[in-house]
């Protein structure tokens, strides 16, 4: 407490004067003008102060808009605090997100006192009728709308009415497909569409912001079962809303209780079961989302302390220069307080020129936040520059103000006034406390950009790791694209098999298809499993049964996707409805199931019937990059006839290109069936993979700045070191010193700074790292090549700002360096 005392002795009075009468503020006003006419007089010194501190600013501008978006502000639905999500869990299998079946959510509902609920399930539909057919997602939502309590732009939502069987043809549209597919027409409420080729009419359009449950949605219709729903088909999610005077704790126990009571009364579909309650923003935005949020927030604090430890520097060397000028001041009456004032004043306008700058900087940061960000990631078009974010530049900057500006202003009004109006004040006490503070500014600046600099290092050497994994199929050249058979249109498995057969005749005669193929998952789109048993292997136990992922493919797929053959025969055109069912399998089912052994022979029992397995292929990481190839099952789309469908066409042209060709050939097909997901497999792998880049480049911009910064810092200390020392260096070189020794003697103080700081960050950094380990794949939070390059690194970059005030000072002429004051 003494020692804070000692270091601020004026913070009291300072504060005191922020509330003090309006003739202050007028005194205070007059100390701004003065403080713009000396800038004037000092242009480098501005520019530089400004725009470090507008760096810092707009860092901290940047991630608060982002943060203000996602974290800060509430969900924008009612009362949000007592909405929670509902999974159920199976424990025994590690599975922790489940949804339920409808009959589970209408058992959910009846015996509930503490919560009531919201169910809603995947949907998508070919939209015909319009220009062109379009393949709009959606969800079918039970109860959803009146859980969250939002409301419509246009029209209604949709109630409990339209849940009813023969009401339930209605549908509430999105405000992008309002705005994109309908021209923003008013009048389209009451208007029917054409959905899977069945009448609905719109009742809604919703708010530009309503993005449940997730981004890009289109479209929302009712959820209604037609009682031949099966117990174990768990297809819904859950929202729930907790009833007032009810804590999140007493509604899981409720729920628990609820799936007990079901897993007794319907053991084959539901042992095992529980359930677990989620807030609704920690679902939205999980732990790993808030830990990145929280590295993030910390890495652009520090990008911010850098800055005003730079500004601080330049404030001190500055205050050095005009120590006779306040030395002056204070002999004609000055008091300390007055100095300090108008030492203050000159960092509150640095801090406002800085901050306006980084107002202006965070808008093309705002933008570029947008564009590396998911589109799927919630509220996404809430992250704008706005009121709130001037209001926290603003505050931020003035707190930043008071940072750098504090203790300079306080070291500057110590000077002693003998030594000051004597000659320069270097041999007084402040001269030696103001040395030992830039000192102290230089190694935190180095210290906290080595901290950056190597957590960057650690993500860009992760996502650099990730981006050469071997994904064991080859996306290069590869175009893909989605159909979905209406049932109505293809109403048994002969129709469906007959539109893949002739559609892949026609993709065979495009120009530059070399071969195509197509499957009902495509790998990093998802996941399709079933239980299995092996024939004349002991049936396991209820519940336990082992798990495999499921794919239908048509003969090609492999081919096109170059996922090897390893033995056995592949799927052909032969493995038809008549013939005997088969199956591959892959590499990783061989290892777990077989130990490696010969799976080749024997027949493998999934819900869908019995297969004999033909072959063996190679492992491809179906999940992403970070995930491991799973167990898997390919069998043939001609066997059992899967209306949902992803083509792949293997290009020896550009594959972008030919989309208009598949289009074209879908359309021959089928006019009234629209393909969609259109997209090269590149630009897939790119999507799907962009969150894992997003810390390398946030860290990486903020250690790059970070770096650039602390050289600053460093150069800018030197320099002044090298001013003040013009005497000394001329009595060196007078008394037989050659330019070398003044080099190394400048360089060597230099190096000792730079040196200091990298062993400070380094233990910093040892310390903090860890926090990454989440985001690091395939390599150690302590990597020792990155921590020695980004040292080298650093220590370069430091001793490269050294060196150019030490060449400086190496050429000074003895004569004029002896004639210097």
């Amino acid at each position: 407490m003494e020692t804070c005392t000692n270091v601020f002795p004026y913070s009291g009075k300072f504060l005191a004067f922020l509330y003090s009468a309006p003739g202050h503020m007028k005194d205070f006003l007059k100390e701004f003008v003065l403080a713009g006419r000396g800038f004037r007089k000092t242009p480098g010194f501005f520019a530089a102060a400004v725009i470090s501190l507008a760096l810092g600013v707009a860092a901290n501008s940047t991630i608060f808009a982002a943060l203000d978006a996602f974290l800060v502000r509430p969900l924008p639905y009612k009362d949000p605090e007592q909405l929670v999500q509902v999974w159920t869990t199976v424990p025994e299998r590690g599975w922790d997100e489940e949804g339920i079946s409808l009959p589970e959510f209408e058992d959910w509902q009846r015996e509930s006192r503490l919560l009531t609920f919201g169910g809603y399930a995947y949907r998508s539909y070919s939209l015909a009728g319009t220009d062109a057919p379009e393949r709009l997602i959606g969800y079918q939502v039970k109860n959803v709308f009146g859980i969250l309590g939002v409301q419509p732009m246009l029209g209604r939502t949709l109630g409990p009415a339209d849940e009813e069987p023969g009401n339930d043809h209605v549908a509430v549209l999105s405000a992008k497909v309002w705005e994109r597919r309908f021209n923003s027409d008013p009048g389209i409420i009451g208007q029917p569409l054409l959905l899977g080729g069945q009448a609905y009419t719109v009742v809604g359009v919703m708010s530009p912001h309503f993005d449940f449950p997730e981004n890009g949605i289109d479209l929302w219709t009712p959820l209604v079962g037609d009682g031949t729903e099966k117990r174990d088909d768990r297809a819904v999610s859950v929202v729930g809303r907790i009833a007032k005077g009810t804590d999140q704790q007493q509604a899981t126990t409720e729920i628990v209780g609820i799936v007990d009571r079901l897993a007794r009364a319907y053991p084959e579909s539901n042992a095992g079961v529980s359930a677990r309650t989620v807030a609704l923003d920690h679902e939205v935005y999980n732990d790993t989302f808030r830990q990145a949020a929280l590295i993030c927030t910390v890495a652009v604090a520090f990008v911010l302390l850098i800055a005003c430890a730079n500004v601080a520097n330049l404030l001190l060397a500055r205050g050095a220069v005009r120590g006779r000028e306040l030395a002056v001041r204070a002999a004609l009456g000055a008091g300390r307080w007055r100095i300090i004032r108008q030492l203050l004043a000159e960092s509150m306008l640095l801090a406002l020129a800085g901050g306006a700058l980084g107002l202006v900087l965070s808008y093309w940061g705002v933008r570029g936040f947008v564009s590396i960000m998911p589109a799927s990631t919630p509220r996404m078009s809430e992250v704008a520059v706005n009121g709130r974010l001037l209001i926290y530049t603003l505050g931020l900057s003035l707190v930043s103000g008071i940072v750098f500006g504090l203790a300079p202003a306080l070291s500057a009004s110590r000077a002693d006034l003998y030594s000051s109006l004597r000659e320069t004040g270097r041999t007084g006490s402040a001269g030696r406390d103001q040395g030992r503070l830039r000192k102290i500014f230089v190694v935190a600046e180095i210290s906290l950009a080595l901290v950056l600099l190597v957590a960057a290092g650690l993500l860009i050497k992760a996502s650099i790791q990730l981006q050469r994994t071997d994904l064991g199929f080859v996306s290069k050249g590869l175009l893909t694209g989605r159909v979905a058979l209406p049932e109505k249109d293809y109403a048994d498995s002969n129709a469906v098999i007959t539109f893949y057969t002739n559609l892949a005749d026609r993709l065979a005669q495009i120009p530059g298809v070399a071969v195509s193929g197509a499957t009902t998952v495509l790998p990093m789109n998802g996941g399709m499993g079933d239980f299995y048993t092996i024939e004349g292997e002991p049936v396991p136990e209820k519940g336990k049964e082992p798990l495999v992922q499921i794919r239908g493919i048509t003969p090609g797929y492999l081919e096109a996707m170059h996922i090897n053959l390893m033995r056995g025969r592949p799927i052909t055109t032969e493995d038809r409805l008549a013939g005997r069912p088969v199956a591959l399998v892959n590499e990783a089912m061989v290892r777990e199931h077989w130990n490696a052994g010969e799976p080749l022979g024997h027949r493998i029992t999934l819900s869908s019937g019995t297969y004999d397995i033909v072959g063996v292929v190679a492992d491809a990481r179906e999940f992403g990059p970070d995930d491991d190839a799973p167990s898997l099952v390919f069998v043939p789309e001609f066997q059992r006839g899967f209306r949902n469908m992803s083509l792949v066409l293997r290009t020896t042209a550009d594959p972008g290109s030919l989309g208009s060709k598949l289009r074209e050939a879908v359309s021959a097909q089928d006019p009234g069936l629209p393909i969609y997901d259109l997209q090269t497999m590149d630009e897939l792998v790119k999507n799907r993979t962009q969150g894992d880049k997003i810390m390398p480049r946030l860290l990486g911009i903020f250690g790059g700045v970070a770096l650039v910064l602390a050289v600053l810092g460093v150069y800018s200390v030197m320099a002044y070191m090298v001013t003040q020392r013009t005497k000394e260096v001329g009595i060196r070189l007078a008394l037989g010193a050659d330019g070398n020794d003044i080099l190394k003697l400048v360089v060597g103080q230099g190096s000792r700074l730079a040196i200091t700081g990298t062993l400070v960050g380094l233990g910093l950094a040892a310390l903090t790292t860890r926090a990454l380990s989440a985001f690091l794949f395939g390599v150690s939070a302590f990597d020792p090549l990155v921590f020695g390059g980004v040292t080298l690194a650093l220590l370069g970059a430091a001793l490269l700002a050294s060196l150019i005030p030490a060449r400086r000072a190496s050429r000074v002429s003895p004569l004029i360096a002896l004639r210097a004051e």
